[in-house]
């Protein structure tokens, strides 16, 4: 049996809804979630000294999270990333969503689950693993979304790493594509920046996009091109904020290569973010961000896998983080 504690409180006297579940591997990773969005707000991994480093970008404060702006560690949704114009068809009926990047909709809109208040159904301690379940239902008409959509986020802890399940139902079809929104910095240090990461991606295309990273439809070759991630490699200082087509995993690790993270997923694309326009307490490229979701705009497009999810049915999406530390 591995070693672990597991703990529960109320970070913040001020706001007693919010609250901090950390667990804690005495030789591995030690995990604290926030109800608030469903967030990672701490993911400590072991350096080769068996020092542990917190790997993902973090508010000292809690009531930081209120108001950022930038979905750090949170849980996105009902759509991660972009809906042109806010605006798709579906069933033959036109919705209209909450503008907030411009014309366009982004992750969730206004208010989206990254600022909800997610509830804890369960904590669960097993021989090797805990199970934390939280649950939130966004209602008909949320953000201009249809149907009752009822959510949960399953996140298993385990010494090495880190397993999310979305699962979601609903009584009206609605687009559902969640992700989580860590920034990671596998070095450490939050104000390195991440330029000298490597980054290894399982993908032969990725979208095309228009000035206002809209998709165009149509997939490009990636082969031998500046944004070709195939065989390992450091990120180098180009910014990147583009949706990969996953043929596999994803592969992340500090300079040294000392910790490494892989990526797995059940979604069909990441979007991959190097924190350009980070700011406010941060330095921008101190992070980056691999997202798991359905392609951006997919409402709008029949050619994309599609991101419906039907009345009655049941989706469950999974995202996977795993360490190396050497």
């Amino acid at each position: 049996m591995s070693n672990y504690t597991t703990t529960q409180s109320i970070p913040d006297s001020d706001h007693s809804d919010i609250k901090s579940i950390a667990v804690d591997f005495e030789e591995g990773i030690h995990v604290e979630l926030l109800n608030l969005g469903a967030t990672i707000r701490i993911l400590e991994v072991p350096d080769r000294a068996g020092n542990r480093q917190n790997v993902v970008l973090s508010y000292e404060k809690v009531t930081d999270y209120l108001t950022d702006s930038f979905f750090l560690g949170c849980t996105v949704g009902r759509f991660a990333n972009r809906i042109s114009k806010g605006r798709f068809s579906l069933g033959g009926k036109e919705f209209e969503l909450s503008q907030n990047q411009e014309e366009n909709h982004l992750h969730g809109g206004l208010e989206g689950f990254s600022k909800k208040i997610w509830n804890v159904e369960r904590v669960e301690e097993r021989e090797d693993e805990v199970s934390i379940v939280l649950s939130y239902d966004s209602l008909d008409g949320e953000e201009g979304y249809p149907g009752n959509l009822q959510v949960s986020v399953e996140y298993l802890i385990k010494l090495d790493g880190v397993e999310i399940i979305y699962t979601a139902t609903t009584d009206k079809d609605t687009p559902f594509s969640p992700t989580n929104h860590s920034y990671f910095n596998l070095s450490g240090d939050a104000s390195e920046e991440i330029d000298n990461h490597h980054l290894m991606i399982e993908s032969a295309e990725r979208l095309e996009m228009a000035e206002d990273q809209i998709p165009t439809g149509i997939r490009l070759d990636l082969k031998d091109s500046q944004y070709d991630f195939s065989t390992r490699r450091k990120i180098g200082p180009q910014a990147y904020d583009d949706t990969y087509v996953l043929n596999g995993d994803v592969e992340l690790s500090n300079a040294d290569q000392t910790i490494k993270l892989t990526i797995g997923t059940t979604l069909p694309s990441i979007q991959l973010y190097t924190a350009d326009s980070l700011s406010g307490g941060f330095k921008r490229r101190t992070g980056i961000c691999v997202e798991p979701q359905f392609f951006p705009d997919s409402p709008n497009h029949e050619e994309f896998p599609s991101c419906i999810l039907k009345k009655g049915e049941v989706a469950k999406h999974k995202i996977g983080y795993h360490f190396e530390w050497t």
